[in-house]
């Protein structure tokens, strides 16, 4: 029995210290295109608002920012241009990854 209790509190204080170990680090938000204002410069700023009734979003994109279509690098002009083609736009969901560290972009990718 005493055997039971010892493993049944090392256990315990070992998940105690696991949960204290994880920390946010970067944030992914997912939005459809309608509710997406891109930068338009690579030190600008991108507006994302995740649906109708929420508040718009403004985050900060630097020249490191990666953006990407259909998992194929391309720069913030081609995707632009890309982008501006889509006529689904209320469907069509974009990917944001924001690092809370740096407080920047790291990344925006769409499959179309």
């Amino acid at each position: 029995m005493i055997r039971k209790s010892i493993i049944v509190a090392l256990l315990c204080a070992i998940s105690i210290t696991t949960f204290a170990d994880f920390r946010t680090v970067s944030r992914a938000y997912e939005a459809v295109l309608d509710g997406v204002r891109l930068p338009v410069s690579v030190n600008g700023t991108l507006s994302i608002k995740q649906c109708a009734d929420c508040t718009a979003k403004s985050l900060q994109v630097s020249a490191a920012t990666q953006y990407s279509i259909n998992n194929e690098a391309v720069d913030l002009t081609e995707f632009r241009r890309q982008l501006l083609q889509v006529r689904e736009r209320g469907t069509q969901a974009v990917i944001v990854k924001h690092d809370l560290k740096s407080d920047v972009v790291t990344s925006i990718s769409v499959s179309l």
